[in-house]
């Protein structure tokens, strides 16, 4: 595999959004549900004799410490569960930028600072656009 290539080598970066406030604002990031967080303390063996709860503490905390300064930024995301059914998601996301200004939309990372953060993170999707939601 080339050094540049993304774990997903199909993965594209996805449309821009609108400018908030014409539509909802999102955020461009991966979302972090519990299990990916415990996954990341597991990873860099962070508490393992701890309980799950303690350990999603430690895999976030430690990842806001590794990730490159612009994706050291998180807040709550919503997108649509499986497929199947109607069930919405919500979980912290770790973002890069938001669509509250163009210039925030048109800042995209660039593709060596997502490789990094996807491999770091060990999930299987590339970042996207996703709806911000209140805690």
């Amino acid at each position: 595999m080339p050094s540049n290539a993304l774990p997903d080598p199909n993965w594209r970066m996805p449309k821009r959004p609108r400018i908030y406030p014409h539509t909802h604002s999102r955020v461009f990031g991966f979302p972090l549900p519990f299990d990916q967080q415990v996954a990341i303390a597991d990873k860099f063996g962070l508490e393992p004799e701890s309980r799950p709860l303690d350990r999603a503490d430690a895999g976030f905390r430690h990842l806001m410490k590794i990730v490159p300064l612009e994706w050291q930024r998180f807040t709550m995301v919503i997108w649509k569960g499986d497929e199947a059914s109607e069930t919405a998601v919500r979980a912290p996301c770790l973002f890069h930028n938001s669509n509250v200004t163009q210039e925030d939309v048109d800042n995209l990372p660039n593709r060596d600072s997502i490789k990094k953060v996807w491999e770091i993170l060990g999930c299987e999707e590339g970042p996207r656009w996703y709806k911000y939601t209140k805690l």
